[in-house]
Formats: C-alpha cells, sequence, structure tokens
C-alpha cells in the first residue's frame, strides 16, 4: 500500500522438498537426510508512475528485503535468501511491470514468538512441525552454569555477573551457534555440549548455577 503496488496473483508457495542421499541403499531414491531443499517464489506485480516513472523509493524497498509475508498465511514469515527484479513497461509509459523472483528458506516462521519467562523446571512447548533453535537469555549468569534441556547438558564455564546496577544479559543463540552478551560481543572458548534444542511439543527445561533469571524464545517453525 506505501508503494502503490498491485499484485497481479498471489500465488500459494511451494511446500518444501525433502533431500535424499542416494547410492547407499537398495530404495531407488534413496533415503531422505532431514534436509529440505530451498523454494523457488516469484510474485508478479505492476505499479502506475508520473511522468517522471521515478521507482527509487520502491527499488530501495525491495532492496532491503529480509523476509516475506503473505497476506494467505497470515501467522508465519519466510526468511528471503536471495531476491532478483525482471521489469518491463507499457507502450504508454505510464506502467511498469515487475516479476520478483525469491529464493527462500525452507522453513515456514511462526509470527508470533514472544518471550517467555521460564524457572527451573519447566515445561516449553515447540508449537511447530519440526526441531526448533531456540533463543536464550539468561540475566546475570555467574560462574559455571549447566542447562539442560530434554536430557541434553550444555555447559558455559567462567562467566562473571554484572557489578553494577545494569543487569548481564547472556545469549545463547542456537539458529546462529553462536553465544554473545548484551552489547552483541561474542562469548568464546566458554562452552561445552549440545547446544538447546526444541522438540515438536514440550520440552523441560532446567539448570544449575547461579542465575538472577531466565527467557526463551522458541523460534518455532513448519515445513
Amino acid at each position: 500500500d506505501t508503494h502503490g503496488i498491485f499484485v497481479e496473483t498471489l500465488e500459494p508457495v511451494p511446500h518444501a522438498q525433502q533431500r535424499y542421499t542416494t547410492g547407499i541403499t537398495s530404495k531407488p531414491y534413496g533415503i531422505p537426510d532431514g534436509v529440505y531443499n530451498e523454494i523457488s517464489y516469484s510474485i508478479a506485480f505492476h505499479k502506475f508512475y508520473p511522468s517522471d516513472m521515478d521507482d527509487k523509493e520502491l527499488r530501495l524497498f525491495l532492496s532491503k528485503g529480509s523476509i516475506l509475508q503473505l497476506s494467505n498465511l497470515p501467522t508465519v514469515y519466510f526468511s528471503i535468501l536471495t531476491m532478483s527484479t525482471q521489469i518491463s513497461q507499457t507502450a504508454d509509459n505510464k506502467r511498469i511491470d515487475y516479476v520478483l523472483s525469491l529464493t527462500l528458506e525452507p522453513y515456514r516462521y511462526g509470527v508470533t514468538n514472544p518471550w517467555i519467562n521460564i524457572t527451573s523446571g519447566a515445561t516449553v512447548k515447540n508449537d511447530g512441525t519440526i526441531t526448533s533453535y531456540p533463543l536464550i537469555e539468561l540475566t546475570d549468569p555467574d560462574g559455571d552454569i549447566v542447562l539442560t534441556v530434554n536430557d541434553v547438558d550444555y555447559e558455559i564455564k567462567g562467566l562473571t555477573a554484572s557489578e553494577t546496577e545494569t543487569p548481564n544479559k547472556l545469549y545463547i543463540d542456537r539458529e546462529r551457534f553462536i553465544i554473545y552478551d548484551q552489547d552483541n560481543m561474542l562469548i568464546i572458548g566458554k562452552d561445552d555440549g549440545k547446544m538447546p534444542e526444541l522438540n515438536v511439543g514440550n520440552n523441560a527445561i532446567s539448570w544449575e548455577g547461579d542465575i538472577t533469571a531466565v527467557r526463551i524464545k522458541t523460534n518455532w517453525r513448519e515445513i
């Protein structure tokens, strides 16, 4: 609406396709890898222009695209990997037609993904249909911390709690495979074990060590 774009037809997004490994089994199509192929998707739209044909605001808008959310799928969004645009115009120079070609991650991510405050021993639900990679926030962790998710331990050693009035935050980001503080400084060489993952459904979470508070974003997703 902001850029005066008129979409021709909004096509359904294809389902993610499972990858298969071949040559190591008698099955003709191989065995599933548990990994999914990227999705190709396109949107055709047009825009009417004044005589100067200035589309710089639209081009800037498209160049910054990182997620795709569609009106017919209001509860999920897609992460954009690549994007390109084909352009043509009508003979009277009053309309330009666009085809936006996108490469999307195979997963549909939940739009509703709030921070959840938890206590040790809590159960957290993954509402998606596939294992999710959560973001976990620890407030004022001190010393050695052992975080246990579904009986799998993950340890971070030698942490120092904040000595000021400002709480010290530490983030365990499974999706990006990193841990960092509230200033986005990476914490390197202090962790051991498998980073937390959330199975579909309920997940038991507990910890040992000195922590003031814990929050989690489940980052649930679908295929």
